[in-house]
């Protein structure tokens, strides 16, 4: 015992350790269910197990704890030394970087959204006759990759997502960009990153309703390029004395621009996770990962809800 520390000090010190690592342990096991349902992880965790299987030797977490562990950091936004338990965090950070490098979040998302899609055609095959798009802002934190100057944040570095939406508030491509880049540029590559085929008639028209930024003759052209059942519905903008597609401001068009809204709510869904809400990755490829991951969680979860 050390000099001039007495022995009720010393058996307090002990018991609160003691409870520290007991409570600790317990949180580790039932961390998941604060983080996602039991369900969902174990969907995660299929799919993850399935593209990096057990391998002969002995690794020093399985990927049931890596899994929790980034699923903690892309909900708190907690950096990666924090996330030391049973192994060092550079292990979880080397097998995060693993599987992103092997895309496994992206594949699992385009996998789930396009089971989301069958579905909703099979319903409806009107479900995709209207579809969403829009651009957000995110603030970034030491970030070296794919950056610029944020317009609404005093031209401090900055990262926008492009993403394109169903009525029900699922996102059903998005793409990264600098800060910089005008919502008009980024709207063909938007769209082509839709892992699907919107639907199943090729005759009638798709409606894209966006806003003001997207309100130039130009982009309407480049949209029908893409795919010739695009159809470019946006606000007039103050510059342009007609439509840009060379369509009137009908009633129906008016109605549909009303439902926009349906694009910001996607957006304040994904910002829940603090991962995404504050960039804090330098590299691009894992910001992606954390963003298919968050859509991912949203897309299973649907399914638990339906099922």
């Amino acid at each position: 015992m050390p000099y001039g520390v007495s022995t009720q000090h010393f058996s307090w010190v002990r018991t609160k350790t003691i409870y520290f690592f007991l409570m600790t342990s317990h949180t580790i096991k039932t961390m998941h269910q604060n983080l996602v349902k039991q369900s969902v992880f174990n969907r995660l965790l299929r799919h993850v197990d399935v593209e990096f299987p057990v391998s002969h030797r002995k690794r020093k977490a399985s990927n049931a704890e890596v899994l929790l562990q980034v699923l903690r950091v892309l909900r708190y936004g907690v950096p990666w030394k924090d996330t030391a338990d049973k192994c060092s965090y550079q292990a979880i950070y080397k097998r995060f970087r693993c599987w992103t490098r092997h895309d496994t979040f992206g594949r699992l998302w385009r996998k789930t959204v396009k089971r989301y899609a069958d579905e909703k055609i099979r319903r409806d095959p009107q479900w995709f006759q209207h579809i969403f798009l829009d651009c957000t802002l995110i603030k970034n934190n030491g970030v070296t990759e794919c950056k610029g100057r944020n317009p609404t944040d005093r031209g401090r570095s900055g990262t926008k997502l492009s993403a394109v939406c169903d009525r029900e508030r699922q996102i059903v491509g998005i793409v990264p960009a600098p800060a910089n880049v005008g919502d008009s540029l980024l709207a063909t590559s938007t769209l082509s990153a839709i892992p699907f085929d919107l639907r199943s008639d090729k005759r009638r028209r798709i409606n894209i309703i966006a806003d003001k930024g997207y309100s130039y003759r130009k982009v309407s052209e480049k949209v029908r390029k893409v795919d010739r059942r695009f159809v470019l519905i946006t606000q007039k903008h103050k510059k342009h004395r007609r439509f840009p597609n060379n369509q009137c401001m009908t009633s129906d068009a008016n109605s549909m621009l009303k439902g926009r809204h349906v694009i910001e709510n996607s957006f304040a869904d994904i910002k829940k996770f603090k991962r995404i809400r504050t960039r804090d990755d330098s590299h691009t490829d894992n910001f992606c990962s954390f963003i298919f991951l968050s859509l991912a969680l949203r897309t299973i979860s649907r399914f638990e809800r339906s099922d």
